[in-house]
């Protein structure tokens, strides 16, 4: 069935109830993952304008519409349709129903292509190598300026934290 775990659906499935935008909007997050959670927090950044650390309806407006902007959606979408996209997606992703989208949250709309600290060269090895930190601190140093700062630290504190919460689950 649709709804495997607490009842939540699967992403692919809930594009499918979609009207064709929206259904879109979906499809092109699922089908174009952020390469990391730098990037994520870069986008995150940018659209939190007033910085109280949630995307508020206003704001995920405005992120919508560049997702569309950038897709090169065959028509323009008017106001209306750009707020009730808005309200839809606020809906489906705003889990705990306080009205606006906290980093978690956002996480589910933007996919990042994977948590890098999951990635294989952790697993099964009982210890890091100097390589090891190398690669990890090359991955996170986007801007190859040799210091792992604003976004850069976010998105690694990002990953490390959903990693330790999976240890917990």
């Amino acid at each position: 069935g649709g709804a495997d775990y607490e009842g939540e659906m699967d992403i692919r499935q809930l594009a499918q109830l979609l009207p064709m935008e929206e259904k879109f909007l979906m499809m092109f997050r699922i089908n174009h993952p952020l390469d990391s959670s730098v990037e994520f927090m870069k986008v995150w950044y940018r659209f939190d304008t007033n910085c109280n650390g949630f995307i508020e309806e206003e704001e995920l407006r405005d992120f919508l519409a560049f997702l569309l902007q950038t897709a090169e959606a065959s028509k323009e979408v008017t106001d209306e349709e750009l707020a009730e996209y808005t309200e839809v997606i606020l809906k489906i992703f705003d889990v705990n129903n306080d009205g606006v989208l906290h980093l978690s949250e956002m996480g589910k709309l933007l996919p990042v292509k994977e948590n890098f600290l999951n990635s294989q060269i952790f697993l099964g090895s009982d210890e890091l190598t100097e390589d090891d930190i190398a690669n990890t601190f090359t991955f996170y140093d986007r801007d190859c300026n040799g210091v792992i700062e604003n976004e850069e630290l976010k998105g690694f504190l990002k990953d490390l934290l959903e990693l330790a919460r999976k240890e917990y689950d």
